[in-house]
């Protein structure tokens, strides 16, 4: 089918620290009304996407082992597995602010089962790898109607800077943005015996994460998303601060993804 939309303005057009409600967007950035002259076909329709109602997800993490300042992986040996296990816990949405604005908060929680072979963790601390981490994923957002990703910064540090994004959908300017903060905690290490003789250890992280996502009152175009596929060989390359873009070569398919719209969570 023949992609018809309205043009996608792509520009980050803010930097601001989380405040609740969000209530410091210039009024120039308020919905504005401008010419469509053509039909416009989501980007969600032509693609087949379509919001899970699953609540829980569970995803291979890809295990590794790492130098004490984090900067390095050893890559001759690696940990057997890293499982994750992802829950919806909450969302709300808040009050318009006096831009037209409205705060979703969004709150989830994972867990990753790391295991690892103690005669393969000796090898590694024996050369300077000494940690054991995993390569996770995040839920992301995506504009259903344009496909517009307004990636947040820095999503592996937790920031909570939120970045805004400026896009247009049948004739309406409109601005997005989300961020996310989250906390570690850690469990302690669980030794069985195998049948061979060795020992294996596991070791559970938990996190509580929170989605903060912003879009104008009225505006149901917005998805999170996360990848269904673990990674099969380290790269963090994914981990990489973004610009806004359009859904493409970064993402790939959409059929490897879960997309749940925003508001049916509430």
């Amino acid at each position: 089918m023949k992609r018809k939309i309205t043009k996608t303005i792509i520009s980050s057009v803010l930097i601001m620290s989380m405040l609740t409600g969000c209530s410091s967007l210039p009024a120039s950035l308020s919905a504005t009304t401008t010419e469509s002259t053509e039909p416009a076909v989501r980007w969600a329709d032509e693609m087949g996407v379509v919001s899970t109602d699953k609540r829980e997800f569970n995803m291979p993490g890809f295990p590794y082992y790492m130098s004490d300042d984090r900067k390095s992986h050893y890559t001759e040996i690696y940990p057997i597995s890293a499982d994750m296990k992802y829950k919806i816990v909450s969302a709300e949405a808040s009050e318009p602010d006096k831009y037209g604005q409205v705060h979703y908060t969004i709150k989830y929680d994972y867990n990753v089962e790391l295991w690892v072979n103690d005669e393969d963790s000796q090898k590694a601390e024996d050369a300077g790898f000494p940690k054991v981490n995993a390569l996770l994923l995040f839920f992301n957002v995506v504009d259903s109607n344009t496909g517009l990703v307004p990636n947040c910064k820095d999503s592996n540090g937790m920031h909570k800077n939120l970045a805004l994004t400026e896009t247009e959908w049948e004739g309406k300017k409109f601005t997005i943005g989300w961020s996310m903060e989250g906390e570690n905690s850690w469990g302690d290490w669980i030794t069985i015996e195998n049948d061979d003789g060795t020992t294996s250890s596991s070791i559970t992280v938990h996190r509580n994460a929170t989605l903060h996502v912003y879009a104008p009152e009225g505006y149901d175009g917005l998805y999170i998303f996360i990848n269904k596929n673990g990674d099969t060989e380290f790269d963090d390359t994914r981990y990489a601060e973004k610009d806004a873009h359009q859904w493409g070569e970064d993402e790939g398919n959409v059929s490897d993804y879960y997309f749940i719209k925003v508001t049916d969570l509430l």
